[in-house]
């Protein structure tokens, strides 16, 4: 479990940790909203609303930072194509800093990035751009109807995963449905996809997709607790954020591929 007790004054401001006591009671919280609104099965939107707070936003930070730099590193090695795009568009935050996020130092614990024990400094200018994105985000996220609004533009993401669903496995670990016209539909791990896998979305193409358990069934909020939220929130928030953490941020993403924005 990330509830752990920090290691030194910066890993504090950074950690990821959040008492336990804190997200039952958000969970309550959330479970109670969702009924009233007539609902039954959590949306992402809603779950990220909801667990996405100022205890543990350092964290979803650095987390962001962390895949961030795993895919300009992909851009600069493994899809040269790419290259100019992130050094360019200045993607995500809007600013050229964006490249620190490659030497940020960081390391996995349980599936999210952290900020590592290293002799680099920790830019925490850094996080403090990742921060206000994702202060940003979540207002967004709040502020989006409950029913989800027709999409008019065809995009990659939904091709793929017509069953707007994310199974909530065992460990903690989160699937998806892929539909391919050539072989049975799959499971498939969140983690297994990226920038260069799934292409331009937006975060509300995602933002309706419902949480289930692992054999579809509804979620409840006993269910949940058995789970630790931080790290599901933080695979989540890495998945939705793959093209731009806000809607200024996708429409230059989408942009620069001359897409049409909504």
């Amino acid at each position: 479990m990330l509830f752990r007790r920090p290691n030194s004054d910066l890993e504090h401001t950074l950690c990821l940790g959040y008492p336990k006591n804190i997200f039952r009671l958000a969970l309550k919280c959330a479970m109670i909203n969702l009924k009233s609104e007539g609902g039954s099965i959590m949306k992402v939107k809603d779950f990220v609303v909801a667990f996405l707070t100022e205890q543990n936003i350092n964290g979803m930070a650095v987390n962001l930072i962390g895949n961030l730099g795993k895919t300009l590193r992909l851009a600069q090695t493994r899809y040269p194509e790419y290259n100019n795009l992130f050094y360019d568009k200045r993607l995500w935050t809007g600013k050229r800093d964006i490249t620190s996020c490659m030497s940020y130092p960081v390391t996995k614990l349980e599936g999210l990035y952290v900020t590592a024990n290293t002799d680099k400094t920790a830019n925490e200018q850094l996080v403090q751009i990742f921060k206000t994105k994702l202060l940003q985000l979540k207002k967004e996220l709040a502020e989006l109807p409950e029913e989800r609004p027709e999409r008019l533009l065809f995009t990659g993401i939904n091709a793929l995963f017509k069953r707007p669903t994310i199974f909530v496995e065992t460990r903690d670990e989160l699937y998806l449905m892929l539909e391919d016209k050539f072989q049975a539909s799959e499971k498939v791990m969140l983690a297994r996809f990226d920038f260069f896998n799934l292409g331009i979305f937006s975060y509300k193409d995602v933002a309706y997709y419902e949480l289930v358990t692992a054999t579809g069934t509804e979620l409840s909020g006993s269910q949940l607790e058995k789970h630790d939220l931080t790290v599901i929130l933080g695979q989540l928030l890495a998945f939705m954020t793959i093209a731009g953490i806000t809607q200024a941020d996708y429409a230059a993403m989408s942009a620069y591929f001359s897409m049409s924005n909504y």
